[in-house]
Parts: C-alpha cells; structure tokens; sequence
C-alpha cells in the first residue's frame, strides 16, 4: 500500500507527524481522526524503492506474545509503564523488546496507549492500531486484546500454510536437481577415463548423457555466475511489480491466473478480510472505518480497492453487505450472509469468524493438493530423469566382460 505523511495534533493539543500506509489520502485523514488526531495535512509518500528498507513491522508471532502479556497486565490492573518495562527486560525477541521500551517511554510521559502506538505505528498493522483505539475508547481494552491474541494466532497459521505450499515444490526441485549436478559433474566425467582404456564401445544413451556433461562443464564459467545474476533480476522484478498500486493490480491478476497457487491466493486474500473485519466490528470500530483497514488487511489490491468503495457507500448510508455486494469483489454468498447477519442486529463478528474459518480451510485444502499435485508429479518427472541417468551409468558396466582381455 502507499505510504502517507501526515501532520496534525493530538487530543493534548501537541504537534504529531509521522508516516502511514492506507489505500488514499482520505482513508489515512480517516484514520487518524479515528484516533483522535486533528489532521492539518496529509501527503503522498515517498515511492517504494525498488531495493527494500528493514522492515520496522512486527511479525506476528511478536503481536501475539505481545497481545497475551498487554493482556494480563490489563485484566490484573497493573501499571502500564512499569510492567512494560519489566516485559521489555525480561522479554527474548528483540525487535518486541525495543518497541516495548519505546511505548514505555511515551506512556510515561503522558500518553495513552492509543497515543503510544499511534507514534510508533510503523510497528504495527493499521487494523491493530484502529482496535486499540476503538477498545480503549469503550473501556474493554482487556476484550479486544483477546480478540487481537486470537486474530495474530491465526494470522500465523494463514502465513505458515501459504509459505509451506509455496516452498515444498521448490524445495523438491532443488533437492533432485542438486542430486542430477553431482552426477553430471562429478560422476559421469570418470567415465571417459575407465571406458576409453578399455577400448569399449559405449550405448548411445551414455554417449548422450556424456556430452550434456561435456557441454554443461565447458560453459560452467559462463552460464555458472548467471544464475545468481537471474535471481537477483527475479527479484529485483518482483519488488518493481509492487512499487505502485497498478503494478499491484497486475501481478495479482497474473497470479490468480495460475492453477491450484490463484485459488490459494484468492481464498488467503478472503480469510484475511473476513477474519480482520470480524476482529475490528467485535472490537467497537465503526464499520466503515473497519472496511477500509481490513481491505488494507486482505495484502490483495483487488480486495482493498472492493473494501474502499464499499467503506464509502457505507459512510452513505448503505448496508454493509449491500455496500459490499456492490462492490462487486466478495462473492454472492459472503454478501448474502453478512446482510442476513447486519438485519438480525447481533451475531455478525461471529458470522465473519465462521466465514474466515472456511476460508481457512480452504486454504489448508489447498496447501495440501499443491503438496498432493506437485509432489507426485515432481517426482515422477524428475525421477525418470535420474533413472534415464543412472541407465547411462550402468548399462556400459554390464557389457565390459566383452572388452576385457580373456
């Protein structure tokens, strides 16, 4: 997402100025109003470079520890600064670590939580500062860090899933491919020695596989140094691809293109907004306030360009379910259910859980027919691969008994 300037005041009337990220000028102007800020001047950002900086963000294995401590010295009504401060000290992450020594500090100069997190909200994702904005408003700070601990847990689980489906077919090609380079370049290049002594006529296939060896290690000082040069140009072509928000648009239109990997994307990009959504309305956040961070909170540009429309229509007057079906990005089923839950007046974060549910499990579904497809198929393929080569080797070791002397 685009990242924002901003400066304005807080309630105490002090000067703030920061940065953060949000799909719109207005949607970050929102934002901060949402967190009581009075907001003089919001401006764009500047462009994603292409080489990235150090992400000041926490993973979220750090919220979730973080959430569950927060908790607890909330509910036991401890004081804030000083058990921050014990958490920091005795606290193994260091990245946790430093931002709890920062939100202390601010904390014991007279800020409040909101305002502490606010200041350092680079830590943080937008939907989690608008949660504890919203839940210290309302006095249940204690309640939305539950749901807070419980959304971070499965946010974990979401990022381990997709992660693994996407590494296991990589992880295979590199393991038969590294076992295909020591044959190549360290078994089959013996051969010329042993049979050439013995004058032996060797099978065509061997005679095949010998010259790719042949081939493969004369061009090795030029072809050798090109493959990390290709990773870094893939890479640097990713980040390039991600630098605006059509950019965006395109990588993920080509990405949902792409068996079995786009309805992994898709289904991921739903849970996240279904689960994110559900926290935020649980939470006490307004509902088109909590649209637009959890389109922000989908990572799909698709999805969050969907939430912004539907955040307006809402401000509007529209339905949230009605604001959504219009948008035209959520599905037909989704829509109807979140519109049946908004008219029954209760019930509808719980409607959203059970919706991220099943898009979770669709996503482990996926995870395992990606591993289930690509595993077998890997190996097949690669396998017959290594069976043609070690034919190669073998073959010419059973005719030696006509070469060698009597």
């Amino acid at each position: 997402m685009p990242r924002y300037v901003y400066r304005g005041v807080d309630a105490s009337g002090a000067p703030v100025e920061g940065e953060m990220e949000g799909a719109s000028p207005h949607a970050v102007a929102s934002a901060l109003r949402e967190l009581g800020y009075q907001v003089n001047e919001v401006a764009a950002g500047e462009e994603a470079p292409i080489l990235p900086r150090k992400s000041d963000r926490l993973s979220w294995r750090d919220l979730e520890l973080f959430n569950e401590q927060l908790g607890v010295i909330v509910r036991s009504g401890l004081p804030l600064a000083p058990s921050l401060q014990s958490l920091a000290e005795e606290i193994d992450r260091p990245a946790l670590s430093r931002v709890l020594q920062e939100l202390r500090e601010d904390i014991e100069r007279g800020r409040s939580l909101t305002e502490a997190i606010a200041r350092h909200g680079a830590h943080f994702p937008p939907e989690y500062r608008g949660m504890v904005a919203a839940g210290e408003r309302a006095g249940n700070l204690s309640g939305v860090l539950y749901h807070l601990t419980d959304y971070a847990t499965r946010m974990t689980e979401l990022t381990y899933h997709i992660r693994s489906a996407l590494a296991y077919p990589l992880l295979l090609a590199i393991v038969y491919l590294g076992v295909i380079g020591v044959i190549l370049f360290a078994v089959l290049p013996g051969y010329h020695e042993l049979f050439d002594d013995f004058g032996a006529h060797l099978p065509r296939s061997t005679r095949i596989w010998l010259s790719v060896s042949d081939a493969l290690r004369a061009g090795a000082p030029v072809w050798m140094p090109l493959i990390p040069v290709a990773v870094v140009a893939l890479w640097l072509l990713s980040r390039w691809a991600q630098r605006t928000p059509e950019r965006r648009r395109r990588r993920e239109r080509m990405v949902r293109r792409i068996p079995v990997v786009g309805a992994l994307h898709r289904q991921a990009s739903m849970a996240r907004f279904t689960r994110a959504l559900g926290v935020l309305l649980a939470g006490g956040v307004e509902a088109p306030y909590s649209l637009t961070l959890a389109g922000a909170a989908s990572g799909s540009p698709r999805l969050n360009a969907a939430a912004q429309r539907a955040a307006e229509a809402v401000r509007g007057g529209q339905g949230i379910g009605e604001a959504l079906e219009a948008a035209g990005a959520f599905g037909a089923r989704l829509c109807w259910l979140v519109g049946h839950g908004e008219r029954r007046g209760t019930g509808l974060p719980d409607l959203l859980f059970a919706l991220a549910e099943g898009f979770e499990t669709e996503v482990r579904r996926a995870d395992r027919r990606l591993q289930f497809l690509v595993g077998p198929v890997a190996i097949v393929v690669l396998g017959l691969l290594i069976a043609s080569l070690y034919g190669a080797m073998f073959s010419p070791i059973f005719t030696m008994a006509d070469v060698m002397p009597g």
